[in-house]
């Protein structure tokens, strides 16, 4: 009859449980001290990840290749000696390359008005420039997230600021609009993206209502209270104004 291969079938064909010949003993191989082989299932994993990095898969290629989350667990996995690592440039190296051995790309410089046709999906939008990620790695820990700090503060009155401030509103809706689209091509990841990005956009236009309200005073520092995402306030001396839902209260 035919049965499905368990996870059983596949250990104890590893392992001599019981004292029972292993595929191993069938075969008649060997430790090279002549001991028997014995492997755990996992091993094989282990073996797998680095056959992917020797070959030259990228972190996102082999996250998603074991079903990974996040591009760091991939870390746990890299058994490559510092030899195998320089193995290919070495290599290179032999073959008679010399000089730079990353070749030189002109700068390309584009206004942020641009950014668009850059043609971002998962991406962060800086003060400087922009950093260009994929869906199978998770928004990135180093990315100044300014806005989702509740230590920043906004001073009422600061065009350029207030600028910044739109752009980054209109560059997350693009970035927020292509992390939906690839949630529903089932892309992997890309619902960590949207969420990132609804929480971003969410505190820019919180952000924003204040700056344009009327009621607060130019000069005042406002400052995001992160606890909860709904309250922005006035750090100054002055009454708090604190925005819950569509309604302001004034508190003093």
């Amino acid at each position: 009859m035919f049965v499905c291969v368990d996870y059983g079938a596949v250990t104890y064909n590893l392992t001599r449980p019981e004292g029972q010949p292993s595929i191993f003993d069938k075969f008649n191989y060997t430790e090279d001290d002549g001991s028997p082989i014995e492997i755990a299932s996992h091993c094989l994993r282990h073996y797998l990840n680095m056959l992917a990095q020797m070959g030259g898969m990228s972190s996102a290629e082999i996250a998603l290749f074991s079903g990974r989350k996040d591009v760091s667990q991939n870390r746990a996995y890299d058994h490559m000696t510092s030899d195998e690592v320089q193995e290919p440039i070495s290599r290179a190296l032999r073959a008679g390359m010399n000089g730079a051995l990353v070749a030189k790309e002109p700068r390309q410089l584009i206004r942020r008005s641009d950014f668009p046709l850059a043609n971002p999906t998962a991406a962060h939008s800086t003060e400087y420039g922009s950093c260009m990620h994929d869906f199978a790695s998770e928004p990135c820990q180093m990315y100044s997230d300014c806005v989702n700090c509740e230590e920043q503060e906004c001073i009422k009155g600061d065009e350029q600021k207030e600028r910044n401030l739109r752009s980054l509103k209109a560059e997350t809706a693009l970035l927020l609009m292509e992390a939906r689209k690839a949630v529903t091509e089932e892309e992997y990841g890309a619902d960590i993206w949207v969420a990132h990005q609804l929480k971003t956009l969410e505190r820019v236009n919180a952000l924003l209502k204040i700056l344009a309200d009327p009621n607060v005073p130019v000069g005042a520092r406002i400052r995001l209270n992160i606890a909860n995402a709904s309250l922005i306030t006035n750090a100054d001396a002055k009454p708090i104004h604190v925005i819950r839902g569509n309604k302001k209260v004034r508190l003093k």
